[in-house]
């Protein structure tokens, strides 16, 4: 733990999600709804949800609302001796052309297309690739 530096961790609650399948790219913005927004922010990225999936180049979207138990500190915070920083709302997107994720992020979720929905200033984008894929049953790569 002591390698890791600008950690987020969240535990989230799905609120919407739609697509299947594991994508080669993700796109995540960690935003937060202006005071008396929520709703509407809520409404507009359910929206997205249903619709992005449905765009060539990409396969999923989900909605994720941070919901922490209220429980004691764990071994791991106690070693880090800080509080987890964590994310207000989570909205990802997933899809097999990393270019159609770009474009996302310079449209309908650019920071400015994200305030006028209803999220406050400061969302945050990161970028993720797949390497590898292995499910229950497979060996993994022979070496």
């Amino acid at each position: 733990m002591p390698h890791h530096r600008n950690m987020v961790r969240s535990q989230t609650r799905v609120l919407h999600s739609h697509g299947a399948g594991v994508a080669r790219h993700a796109m995540t913005l960690r935003l937060s709804p202006r005071d008396g927004q929520a709703q509407q922010l809520q409404g507009a990225l359910r929206s997205l949800v249903e619709e992005l999936p449905l765009r060539a180049g990409l396969g999923g979207a989900h909605l994720l609302r941070t919901d922490t138990p209220a429980i004691a500190p764990t071994t791991e915070q106690k070693i880090r001796g800080n509080a987890d920083r964590s994310a207000d709302w989570v909205f990802i997107v997933c899809g097999y052309e990393l270019d159609t994720l770009r474009a996302l992020s310079e449209g309908v979720l650019a920071p400015a297309a994200l305030e006028a929905l209803g999220a406050a200033p400061g969302a945050l984008a990161g970028w993720f690739g797949l390497s590898l894929s292995v499910s229950r049953g497979e060996n993994g790569p022979s070496r």
